[in-house]
């Protein structure tokens, strides 16, 4: 029951096409995704400047902290980085 299944890595070399193509879509949704949150941002400091909001809104500051360190997470590659070292791990612990 102890068996480890390993990537076979020769399978990717033959799907670089497909990797480039998922790699350009996720970075242009990033990029849509960080544009949105600094629209949101700055329609929110212009709602507080008109009165219309309050700046004191807790809810807000924390789903927008929240959403940027997704981002980061995501943009950065450090969600890879994770699951690159969780791999490397259970490869270890399984071997």
């Amino acid at each position: 029951m102890k068996k480890v299944y390993t990537v076979d890595w020769s399978v990717l070399d033959t799907m670089d096409w497909f990797l480039l193509l998922v790699g350009s879509l996720g970075s242009l949704l990033c990029i849509v995704a960080l544009v949105y949150w600094f629209y949101r941002f700055f329609a929110y400091l212009i709602l507080v400047s008109l009165g219309r909001e309050r700046l004191k809104n807790p809810p807000f500051w924390q789903k927008m902290a929240a959403s940027l360190m997704i981002l980061f997470v995501v943009m950065t590659g450090a969600l890879f980085l994770f699951l690159e070292q969780l791999y490397k791990y259970l490869a270890a612990w399984g071997a």
